[in-house]
């Protein structure tokens, strides 16, 4: 199992590097202030995605990541965040 800020920084690969996951974030949330030192931030300072960031990150990259691997103290549940048609059957 990879730590919560490892799968964070697999979603930073897959969308091509933080200033590519800062458009991407934007192009959901359009009225954002995100810039790319926030990306860096939460890698180096903060050691976490702030949980309003967290579906959108996912969001951004198909649910390659999931909420629950980027922040399993608010999505305990493997299939909590995710849309209902990724939703595994109960």
């Amino acid at each position: 199992m990879i730590s919560y800020m490892e799968a964070f920084k697999q979603i930073i690969e897959i969308s091509g590097g933080q200033t590519s996951l800062v458009r991407l974030l934007k192009s959901i949330k359009p009225d954002s202030k995100i810039q790319q030192g926030h990306i860096n931030n939460w890698i180096n300072r903060d050691f976490a995605v702030p949980p309003e960031w967290v579906i959108p990150c996912c969001q951004v990259v198909n649910w390659q990541k999931t909420p629950h691997q980027i922040c399993p103290e608010l999505y305990p549940h493997p299939d909590d965040g995710l849309p209902d048609h990724l939703r595994h059957a109960a």
